[in-house]
């Protein structure tokens, strides 16, 4: 005797299961496309959205106000990876004080012998004239960077500029081995002090003011050579941005 055949569902049935998993699809879609929606704004620091911190993308990088202290800090350690410096953390101290010397908006470096900061603790200043807070931090840092291209390498233990009137010591700073830990940040100065900025830009705009900090300090006459390695100059990050 032949074995039974199969039974075979109602085509009704499978018409309604199918309809039925199109259904979940698309109510499923519309909550993850507005997830992704409101990633973006919040990543743009939205004030509208204070009550919901924990989707901003600075949420673990409090103490300052820089707007893209995450990408900052991302710049930070893409290029000490490329001289072979272990990655930065975020401090929220060390950035709590950057702020409170970012608002005096005063071009000059934090006095340690007056108690501006303390003795064991770097600190590189940015300032530019166009007015593009979102992005504030990743130009300082790219800017800091630039300055390996003027490095004396050859000068093993003193990173000295290769020209007279060239600035290294931001890099050479950031690229500081033995530095473990950054906090930035950020002000938008209707008048910075000192800086060639002045009183800012004619049109009224405010000037972008960038400080970070970091602990322990680097750039020690001496030890240059074991802190600073010359590595992978430039980099697909630094732009001109």
């Amino acid at each position: 005797m032949p074995p039974p055949l199969p039974r075979r569902r109602p085509r009704s049935l499978l018409l309604a299961a199918a309809t039925l998993v199109v259904a979940v699809m698309a109510i499923a879609t519309p909550a993850f496309a507005q997830q992704q929606q409101s990633g973006r704004s919040y990543s743009n620091n939205n004030d509208n959205n204070s009550n919901n911190n924990k989707n901003n993308h600075n949420y673990f990088f409090g103490g300052g106000k820089l707007p893209d202290a995450a990408p900052a800090l991302r710049l930070h350690n893409v290029f000490r990876a490329l001289h072979v410096a272990q990655p930065l953390s975020w401090d929220e101290s060390l950035a709590r004080d950057a702020q409170s010397w970012a608002d005096r908006c005063a071009w000059r470096h934090a006095d340690a012998s007056k108690g501006e900061k303390n003795r064991d603790v770097g600190e590189n200043m940015y300032w530019s004239l166009r007015y593009d807070q979102a992005e504030s931090g990743a130009r300082a840092v790219k800017a800091w960077y630039r300055e390996v291209a003027d490095v004396d390498w050859r000068a093993s233990m003193d990173r000295r500029p290769r020209e007279s009137g060239r600035m290294v010591g931001h890099a050479t700073q950031l690229l500081w081995r033995s530095t473990k830990k950054v906090g930035c940040g950020y002000s938008a100065c209707g008048k910075l002090e000192g800086s060639p900025a002045g009183g800012g830009q004619s049109d009224g705009r405010s000037v972008d003011f960038v400080v970070c900090r970091y602990w322990p300090t680097g750039n020690y006459v001496g030890r240059m050579e074991q802190e600073v390695a010359p590595g992978k100059l430039g980099g697909p990050e630094v732009g001109r941005k």
